[in-house]
């Protein structure tokens, strides 16, 4: 798992919303939020990127930082 940089937005209630994220000086554009559940307190989000790649995104509250978890090794720039 590796800390990454995420864009995310809070709605008026706290639910969060990963919107893009940047990694190895990239940024990936995220289209679609399929699962999403909780583990050990951490928020997981199942996203797909432009190019339709699909990672899980963590966010930890406790910590407030985001890791990835890459489904797909390949990274494309969009």
């Amino acid at each position: 798992m590796k800390s990454v940089e995420v864009t995310a937005r809070f709605n008026k209630t706290g639910d969060v919303y990963p919107i893009n994220f940047s990694l190895q000086n990239r940024t990936y554009k995220i289209v679609s939020i399929g699962k999403t559940w909780v583990k050990e307190n951490n928020l997981h989000f199942l996203v797909m990127t432009t190019s339709e790649q699909i990672h899980e995104l963590i966010f930890s509250p406790k910590e407030i930082l985001w890791y990835i978890q890459s489904k797909n090794r390949i990274y494309q720039k969009i």
